[in-house]
């Protein structure tokens, strides 16, 4: 029997030890939604997915539908945004934060392409253009984009860049706050 290969991007949002030598991977992708997809053997040093298969990562993965999961067959590393982030703790910390809390807004496997979209632009911003001065801001415009490419949150207000995201701070805060508490995750 032959089974259908999707091949997409994707954005590892976590990953976590499963049986001896697997992995399970959280990985949101534009085509397929959020994926929670089994990788057979990535702890091992000499698997072909330990060297791609990375948490922050953004990938081409291959999977394959079984009956009760997803696996993953292959990985292809695009950016390795947690190495390049290397030695910008808070820079990990607030990518960590927002990959989290859409892991957790996130439900089901549903196309959300504009929420890959936007989030993988902002990844890019962080890695290549974001000082250490602008990582809160950065923080809090992605977490406001996400809330509003989920529906919890209005675009008319959100601000364009971190200038603009800087300046109105206190406002979209609250905004931002609202979104949470309306997603049902207030404690988040």
């Amino acid at each position: 029997m032959s089974h259908h290969v999707y091949t997409t991007r994707g954005i590892v949002l976590y990953l976590r030890p499963a049986r001896e030598a697997d992995r399970v991977a959280v990985i949101l992708t534009g085509d397929l939604g959020l994926v929670h997809g089994i990788a057979r053997g990535a702890r091992k040093p000499t698997s072909k997915l330990s060297n791609s298969l990375l948490e922050f990562a953004l990938v081409r993965v291959s999977l394959v539908r079984g009956r009760h999961s997803w696996r993953i067959t292959t990985v292809t590393l695009v950016r390795d945004v947690y190495g390049e982030l290397r030695g910008r703790k808070a820079a990990v910390e607030a990518l960590g934060r927002v990959l989290a809390l859409t892991g957790k807004l996130v439900s089901g496997e549903e196309k959300h392409q504009e929420l890959f979209d936007s989030l993988e632009r902002a990844i890019i911003l962080l890695v290549d253009d974001v000082g250490d001065e602008d990582e809160d801001a950065w923080e809090l415009l992605t977490v406001a984009r996400v809330l509003n490419s989920l529906g919890y949150l209005s675009g008319e207000s959100l601000p364009a860049n971190l200038l603009e995201t800087r300046e109105k701070r206190r406002v979209l805060l609250e905004l931002v706050n609202r979104g949470i508490r309306s997603s049902g995750l207030y404690n988040v």
